[in-house]
């Protein structure tokens, strides 16, 4: 399960860091962070309330990731 994770990660930090580079993202934008908070919402409906997974849902989930990126909410540690 580990190795499932670490690699989404690598893959998500892929696209952070690309958006970083445009300036879509804040320099400081942690990833891992990121990914929990795009991703929390379509696991909540998938493993709690056993709720099928929309394309609305994947959208508000990224929109609410976003936001809190740019909120500052989801900085690299220190």
């Amino acid at each position: 399960m580990r190795q499932f994770w670490a690699g989404r990660l690598d893959a998500v930090s892929v696209i952070v860091d690309h958006a970083i580079e445009l300036g879509e993202l804040p320099a400081d934008t942690d990833p891992a962070a990121f990914m929990q908070a795009m991703s929390a919402p379509l696991y909540r409906r998938l493993l709690v309330t056993c709720e099928p997974i929309t394309e609305r849902n994947t959208d508000l989930g990224a929109a609410a990731a976003l936001a809190a990126v740019q909120a500052g909410v989801l900085r690299t540690p220190a």
